[in-house]
């Protein structure tokens, strides 16, 4: 089976569908994977075919607006990049098309495949990576400036939905997609990011039920597998500098303000004086290195490391909460510092908080004292044996043969 798969996003949000690629291509099928040419590489490793969605340049460029990363502008910068590349990437999408033979998969934000399911009638999968775009009247709602505890009324929740709806996200996105679908021949619609987000024919949350516990009201068609955790590990080996850093003194804390943020300059030079103050060594993961602050001797700084390999090495793990990136502190059984900037980190740092492996600090609040703060308190034995714990769900979980085997058994014809 051809199985045409549509991601958009950073690293966090693209590696996943890397792998699925590879888990599909061993099963026998022909997957081929569209995203920015800045992941071109990522595919090849694993030798999917590959197909450019815009350029390293188009990617790098939505990257640095500093905008991208404000509480409520972000959503601004992220849909105006999506409507830019929609059109080419339904095009490609259709190009590759053959009725009949094509299985979809789209990421969260690929509504381009969602167009080519309704124009083609091709089977598609929608998968998300997180489970805050599965809105629910049981599940609590964790925004920039507010929250609803999960205890409020259901229609308290359905009206927020309406009303943010109406007058915050459709005035962002409604009408550039709706003007492309005027093209392709297809009706008017509202509420975008409400149910038509999501395929009527499949939905799979890669996340699992202990993170985001599967809601009655969610899409019937729903279901969940787990954390992909791919990061493409097993092709690479650690650097020397890192392995002689890691054997000269204790496990350091690891920072990574997000692969997709470069503005995050004042998050390190905070981080490296709460280090300071909290007498712990220091490792800063960003591919921006003109934001790293001159070093002490106690820190490196690396471009990209492994998580998989490298966090059950460190002492704790400091974040924006983006899925793939607390998820992976999740297996490696450490504890966790999130500071949520934007888009779902809100809410996966309040999950990752009532399972007792985390704390939450307000970017507002991320200065040196009260950073320190929070670390001496995570790095204790009660958030360390809660770490343990939750590190015990990941045994004998094969979340991308999990999905893998969804889309065969509901979507490829017998």
């Amino acid at each position: 089976m051809r199985v045409l798969i549509a991601a958009s996003g950073s690293y966090g949000d693209v590696y996943p569908f890397v792998g699925l690629a590879r888990e599909l291509r061993l099963r026998g099928h022909e997957p081929i994977l569209f995203a920015s040419d800045y992941f071109r590489a990522a595919a090849e490793v694993e030798q999917v075919e590959f197909v450019a969605v815009g350029s390293s340049a188009d990617f790098d460029r939505v990257v640095r607006d500093p905008r991208l990363w404000h509480p409520t502008r972000g959503l601004e910068v992220l849909f105006a990049a999506l409507m830019q590349f929609t059109p080419l990437a339904y095009e490609l999408l259709l190009k590759h098309y053959r009725h009949a033979e094509t299985l979809l998969v789209g990421s969260t934000t690929s509504f381009a495949a969602r167009l080519l399911q309704e124009t083609q009638g091709a089977p598609l999968a929608t998968v998300h990576l997180a489970p805050s775009v599965l809105r629910s009247a049981r599940d609590a709602i964790h925004l920039p400036s507010f929250s609803i505890p999960a205890a409020a009324p259901a229609w308290i929740k359905s009206a927020f939905w309406r009303l943010a709806d109406r007058f915050a996200l459709d005035p962002l996105i409604a009408a550039r997609l709706n003007g492309y679908r005027a093209t392709l021949g297809l009706p008017r619609i509202r509420r975008v990011l409400d149910r038509w987000l999501h395929s009527p024919d499949c939905v799979i949350g890669m996340f699992p039920k202990w993170f985001a516990a599967h809601r009655a009201d969610w899409p019937a068609q729903t279901r969940l597998t787990g954390f992909p955790l791919y990061d493409a590990a097993e092709h690479e080996r650690l650097p020397e500098e890192l392995e002689s850093f890691l054997g000269a003194g204790p496990p350091p804390v690891l920072f990574a303000p997000g692969t997709a943020n470069a503005s995050a300059q004042a998050f390190f030079e905070t981080s490296l004086a709460a280090c300071e103050k909290a007498g712990r060594r220091a490792l800063l993961v960003t591919r921006y290195a003109e934001q790293v602050p001159m070093l002490p001797d106690w820190s490196r700084h690396f471009d990209y490391l492994p998580f998989s390999t490298v966090l059950p090495r460190c002492c704790a793990f400091v974040s924006h909460g983006g899925i793939g990136t607390i998820s992976q502190g999740f297996r490696a059984g450490i504890p966790q510092l999130v500071r949520p900037m934007a888009f779902d980190q809100f809410d996966n740092a309040r999950r990752a908080e009532r399972l007792g492996v985390a704390r939450v600090i307000a970017p507002a609040n991320y200065e040196p004292p009260a950073a320190a703060n929070a670390l001496a308190g995570i790095v204790s034995p009660e958030y360390g044996q809660r770490c343990r714990d939750v590190a015990t769900h990941f045994a004998g979980d094969t979340p991308l043969a999990d999905t893998a085997a969804i889309l065969e058994q509901r979507l490829v014809p017998s």
